[in-house]
């Protein structure tokens, strides 16, 4: 906010926010679960190896997710939204599917695919204009 008037930030700056608070209600929800659900052998079941281990009951790709959205946070208005959210999207392709080396091509398209779906969402349909990393 400015003068009492949102700025161009505001909107995205609202849903990361949002999507933080709720990154970190699903990991203490999910550390809950996980202290009464353990397997037979006494061990928590995981389909990923990045996701199977974890830190004080919280997986590391979740800490990782929490991480990536913090600095998406703090980068979003200092670089701009398509420099933030090209690498945001990016290295949360990369902490899901594993490393860049295999399909990286496919995942620098679905990078740009996000990117550009998410400007034209707040630039034409809202008409909200978004930080640039040329209008700091």
């Amino acid at each position: 906010m400015k003068d009492g008037n949102m700025t161009a930030s505001f909107f995205p700056m609202a849903t990361a926010v949002i999507m933080l608070i709720a990154l970190v209600c699903a990991m203490v929800q999910e550390v809950k679960r996980k202290k009464g659900m353990k397997t037979e052998e006494g061990t928590e079941q995981e389909s990923s190896a990045l996701f199977s281990k974890s830190y004080a009951g919280i997986s590391l790709g979740a800490i990782g997710v929490v991480l990536l959205t913090a600095g998406y946070l703090l980068a979003f208005d200092m670089i701009g939204y398509i420099v933030s959210t090209f690498s945001y999207v990016l290295l949360l392709i990369c902490l899901f599917a594993g490393e860049l080396k295999k399909n990286w091509v496919m995942k620098l398209i679905a990078a740009v695919v996000i990117t550009s779906v998410g400007y034209l969402l707040f630039e034409v349909f809202f008409q909200v204009r978004l930080p640039t990393l040329w209008s700091q």
